[in-house]
């Protein structure tokens, strides 16, 4: 059913949201003209989808009408909530183009999809509304078609998610079905008449394709009374156009005879034209050939010749320009260079720095030195130059200068106490081990074994540690340079190739520099050999220009014979095809005689020829046309005439067999019409045993009763019943002459190829008891006041929906009372009892702001700030309940 109806950036609505499926009854309530009905209407866009059968108040044009519920093709929509085995929307908008696009979502409307703000109700583009339904994995199916939407919206059965489910009966037709035709009276039942209530009772019972058609019988005596009828019909049809015919067949022959004479002359004319014609054209060509041999064979070479001369020399110029453009920019560059001096300083400098970083780089990668490796030779450098400083500065307090005066002494103690004869001795060298120590070192008491040869190992001189120490120094300098370097090795290459780069520069703008007088020379050889070679050209132009004009002069003389000889050429052409055209003429010729032109023939033959063929076309299609109508293959216009002049001629004796057919295939035609007079009979035991039954349960007001009754067309019905009582009238005829009206009847049904449709047989009365006295009504016209006149058409529709649609409970319809406050409340109360029982919720307005009785729910509408439009929540203050409501009375 459908659960709730949205409308967004209407005309009218800013937002409207109605909940259906949490009451039986609901009321619009607002002031007049703020948009109660046009809320309503919004039905129409579910329930009817063919647009030219919507029905609106006011008298707005369909184009308006789509306007004022989509202002916008943007962001302007309509949304129908449905459940039907799980949630789904419907929803609606104007395209760009203007027709109406509908959409399917499968999920229950959420604000925040439609609404960039729900407090100012900024509507989404639909572009937007389109990614937000994608971002939560929702698909939003553009339907292809109205009557995809429509086959969507309606299906038989209850096995499906459509949004009204039909009874199997249900028949469709295009846009529409029983129930939709129906159904748009309830949305506007100011339409509903006694016309329109016939229509929908034939709808309700399925009648409304019922008829019988009496020209379309395929039967051997039918097609043999067809047939003799069309040969009479015929014959008499084409009277006038075959007598025309024979005049044309005259005429044509005329014609092809002059046509036949003046192709015998122009023949004669052809030759002698042709031949002078071919002679001025052998003239014309040899004159044209000699000059442009001569053209050809010796101007044109020369011209070509002092072009290429031309060109050559024009090269050499251009190629001079460029060339003293190239040295003037040396020479330009040269004097913006530093001084030679400045330049050679630089260089060396650069060559200092690119050596130094060669070295440090190719010690780095042949001794593979790594950081560490670098911090440990500086840490260690760094405690040899502080142990040679202190040995510098105790220099002459040491104890190797004062143990012994003699230098050999001094040397052996020296090598017995360092490191390198230290490391030789082993256990095995103790003789006796110390025992004892005292503050006299004698080498104590132990003794150890020195059986190698002692050297002598000299007492470095102060001297000789300070250059130790120098060294030293430097190689820690040298060590400090190279730990930067190490530590980013690829940029110190990058600087080398960088200082490699700015040396070439530099040995390029020095190489410049000293090329400065040789570009000064090459300037002057260059303007002096193009001053040469202007002059030269300048020869070269003149003599190419008086060559041309002699070219000109004769190649304007070629031309002009070549014209000519084009213009004999051309006339040769003409004649050679209109000689072609005349031979397609295929006339033999006739001997004829004139002094007559080639042109003048050739007109008169085209003209005349013309007026031939166009008789020619209107005879053939004349005779075509005859032979199809009168069904004849004779090829021979003659004999044709001959034979249509007979039939003519037969006409009466055709005229009689007519009557013979007919009392053939009458009685095929009683089946037919006896068939549709039994729809007919249960079509009236319909309307007055189930309808008018229905009809009684449901009270009006003070009406007693209210019924229908079908008022028969009793001239067709009888008509009908003579047909289906037709027999052999062979055999009956002479003995019941009753027959005999019976197959005029007949005859003149088929004569005038009638249709009998169902609505033909009957029409319709309603009629009412009040105060015990019956009363006939039509519904065109006020019945009772206006509630009970708009509850009673109400309710006769609502009979023939709940017979159309399933009665269930997920299956309520939506139905519009409009006005409803004329409706009393005894009437509403049963109204409302009518459509609870029958699955119907009524959403009801009134043209002023009364909150009536007997509703479960009331939609509250107030006027916007000027400006502004109106918006409707299913929230305080817009929605009350009746509950709510009579709690709040009651306090």
């Amino acid at each position: 059913m459908l659960k709730r109806l949205v409308i967004l950036n209407s005309a009218v609505y800013g937002k409207a949201s109605i909940r259906m499926d949490d009451c039986s009854s609901i009321q619009l309530v607002g002031p007049n003209n703020i948009g109660k009905s046009t809320l309503i209407y919004t039905l129409n866009f579910l329930f009817i989808i063919d647009g030219k059968k919507m029905s609106f108040s006011g008298n707005r044009s369909e184009k308006d009408t789509l306007h004022h519920y989509f202002p916008s093709p943007l962001n302007s929509y309509l949304i129908f909530e449905i459940f039907k085995q799980r949630y789904y929307c419907i929803l609606v908008k104007r395209g760009i183009d203007g027709d109406l696009e509908y959409y399917r979502f499968d999920n229950e409307y959420e604000e925040g999809i439609f609404l960039e703000n729900q407090e100012q109700q900024r509507v989404r583009k639909f572009e937007e509304v389109r990614e937000r339904l994608s971002t939560r994995g929702i698909e939003l199916y553009q339907f292809k078609n109205k009557s995809e939407v429509f086959n969507f919206i309606y299906q038989r059965g209850k096995r499906t998610n459509a949004a009204v489910w039909l009874e199997n009966s249900v028949v469709s037709d295009g846009l529409s079905n029983n129930f939709s035709k129906v159904y748009r009276y309830l949305i506007n039942s100011k339409l509903i008449n006694n016309k329109t209530l016939k229509e929908t009772l034939i709808i309700a019972d399925s009648r409304d394709k019922d008829g019988i058609n009496f020209s379309q019988k395929d039967k051997k005596d039918i097609a043999n009374l067809l047939r003799a009828n069309d040969e009479i019909k015929t014959l008499e049809s084409i009277k006038k156009e075959f007598f025309e015919f024979r005049e044309i067949v005259k005429q044509q022959r005329i014609k092809e005879k002059t046509v036949s004479e003046l192709i015998f002359a122009y023949d004669n004319q052809y030759s002698y034209t042709k031949a002078d014609l071919e002679y001025k054209i052998i003239e014309k060509k040899t004159s044209a050939e000699r000059i442009t041999n001569e053209l050809n064979e010796e101007l044109k070479p020369n011209q070509q010749k002092l072009n290429r001369n031309i060109g050559k020399t024009e090269g050499d110029i251009e190629q001079k320009h460029t060339l003293i453009a190239e040295n003037k920019s040396k020479l330009t560059e040269i004097e913006n260079l530093e001084p030679i001096e400045f330049l050679k300083e630089s260089l060396n400098n650069l060559d200092v720095r690119r050596k130094e970083l060669e070295t440090r780089l190719t010690r780095i990668e042949t001794q593979k030195l790594s950081v560490s490796q670098i911090n440990d030779k500086i840490a260690n450098l760094k405690e040899q130059i502080q142990n040679k400083k202190r040995q510098v500065n105790n220099f002459s307090n040491q104890l190797i200068h004062s143990i012994s005066d003699n230098p050999e002494i001094k040397g052996n103690i020296n090598y017995i106490i360092s490191q390198d004869f230290l490391s030789t001795l082993t256990n095995s060298n103790v003789i006796k081990k110390i025992d004892s120590i005292s503050s006299i070192m004698q080498l104590f008491d132990g003794e150890i074994s020195l059986h190698h040869e002692l050297k002598s190992v000299p007492v470095a001189s102060l001297s000789k540690l300070t250059g130790e120490l120098e060294e030293s120094e430097k190689e820690l300098i040298e060590y400090q340079k190279l730990l930067p370097i190490a530590q980013d090795f690829e940029k110190t290459k990058q600087e080398l190739s960088s200082v490699e780069i700015s040396i070439q520069d530099y040995k390029n703008n020095i190489a410049k520099v000293e090329s400065k007088f040789v570009v000064e020379e090459t300037l002057t050889t260059l303007y002096d050999e193009l001053k040469i070679l202007s002059e030269s050209k300048d020869k070269l132009e003149r003599e190419i220009n008086i060559l041309i004009e002699d070219i000109d002069r004769k190649t304007i003389a070629v031309n002009v014979l070549v014209e000519q000889k084009t213009e004999h050429e051309s006339r040769i052409k003409e004649i050679f095809e209109q000689k072609k055209f005349v031979e397609t003429i295929n006339l033999t010729p006739s001997e004829y005689d004139t002094t007559e032109g080639l042109d003048n023939l050739y007109r008169k033959i085209k003209l005349i020829n013309k007026e031939r063929e166009d008789l020619k076309y209107d005879k053939d299609r004349s005779f075509e046309k005859l032979k199809e109508r009168v069904k004849s293959t004779v090829a021979s216009e003659d004999e044709f005439i001959k034979n249509v002049e007979e039939e003519i001629a037969c006409i009466p004796n055709k005229l009689t067999s007519i009557d013979g057919y007919l009392q053939a295939i009458s009685v095929q035609f009683a089946n037919p019409a006896a068939s549709l007079l039994r729809r007919y009979n249960e079509f009236q035991e319909f309307i007055y045993n189930k309808f008018n039954n229905k009809l009684s349960k449901t009270k009006f007001s003070d009406i007693e009763s209210l019924k229908i009754d079908l008022i028969s067309n009793s001239s067709l019905i009888d008509e009908l019943k003579r047909i289906s009582t037709i027999q052999d009238l062979k055999s009956n005829l002479e003995f019941d002459f009753g027959q005999s009206d019976n197959l005029k009847i007949l005859n003149s049904w088929l004569d005038s190829s009638k249709r009998i449709d169902f609505d033909e047989l009957f029409d319709i009365e309603l009629k009412l008891i009040k105060g015990g006295k019956e009363k006939k009504v039509d519904l065109k016209n006020q019945v009772e006041s206006d509630g009970t006149d708009r509850m009673i058409r109400l309710i006769i529709m609502m009979s023939v929906i709940n017979r159309l649609a399933i009665n269930d409970k997920e299956n309520k319809i939506v139905v519009f009372v409009d006005e409803i406050a004329t409706i009393d409340g005894q009437n509403r109360r049963e109204l409302f009892k009518f459509c609870q029982s029958h699955n119907f919720i009524p959403i009801c307005a009134s043209p002023d702001e009364t909150i009536l009785d007997g509703f479960d729910k009331y939609i509250l509408l107030f006027r916007p700030s000027k400006g502004g439009k109106v918006n409707v929540s299913e929230k305080q203050p817009n929605v009350i309940f009746q509950k709510k409501l009579l709690l709040h009375e009651t306090n």
